[in-house]
């Protein structure tokens, strides 16, 4: 039976398009490259710098009067090193694709330039935590250590299943206090969700500090204060 005219029959629709721009790439969350400092530059492929860490004592041995001084070898500070790698992101638009009109109405190269340096940043960020060193040769990269990679002490390991909680927090932060000075203990976990999740779960002083007037519970703990110092919480990046 004859209608006349409907969408199924029409060739002309034009398109519906938001002239808006929709970006969900997970790149804008990388906090060491965003928060690390810079103590010095390298000048050298191969960098590197010394560390001296003197233990305390367990035990004295206390001197008779009169007595004889003995001299014992002493320890020297000890060099530590990386190796300085190069991360790179490239992008390339053709004249056509930069002449041709876009959704956005938004230069391509340009967007192309800002996203490629969201994707570097990240890069960077991974491979900050997670780089292996590797001293290259000619036609091969070099890598650089991580952090997990140059963490050689206050290192600890759980088996598979362990469930992370408010005592594994603190004995880890005992281990630290108990190895260096107090200007070195950790203030700062940068962890993955499922480990800032347990950590919002400690819950052990949660009743003692609510203001009843508020009436709201926040499920998350950002700031934690163990036996030895405050701690504070950031995701870390996917890794």
């Amino acid at each position: 039976m004859p209608f006349g005219l409907d969408t199924y029959q029409s060739g002309d629709r034009r398109e519906s398009l938001l002239s808006i721009l929709k970006n969900v790439s997970p790149n804008e969350d990388n906090y060491f490259v965003s928060n690390i400092g810079k103590a010095s530059a390298a000048t050298n492929t191969l960098h590197e710098w010394t560390t001296y860490n003197t233990a305390r004592p367990t035990s004295v041995t206390f001197a008779v009067e009169g007595f004889q001084a003995s001299y014992g070898d002493l320890t020297a500070p000890t060099r530590t090193n990386n190796i300085t790698a190069i991360v790179d992101e490239e992008v390339r638009v053709s004249g056509t694709m930069k002449a041709i009109s876009t959704a956005t109405g938004e230069d391509p190269y340009a967007f192309q330039k800002g996203e490629a340096l969201k994707r570097l940043k990240a890069k960077m960020e991974f491979a900050t935590i997670n780089g292996a060193a590797a001293s290259g040769s000619s036609g091969v990269a070099r890598g650089m250590s991580g952090i997990d990679g140059m963490i050689s002490t206050n290192r600890t390991a759980r088996s598979s299943g362990t469930s992370f909680t408010e005592t594994e927090l603190n004995d880890i932060m005992q281990d630290v206090w108990d190895q260096v000075g107090s200007e070195y203990v950790a203030d700062l976990i940068v962890a993955p969700m499922v480990i800032k999740r347990r950590i919002a779960g400690f819950t052990s002083n949660l009743t003692r500090n609510i203001d009843a007037k508020e009436k709201r519970l926040t499920n998350e703990v950002r700031v934690y204060d163990t036996q030895v110092c405050l701690l504070y919480t950031s995701p870390s990046p996917r890794d």
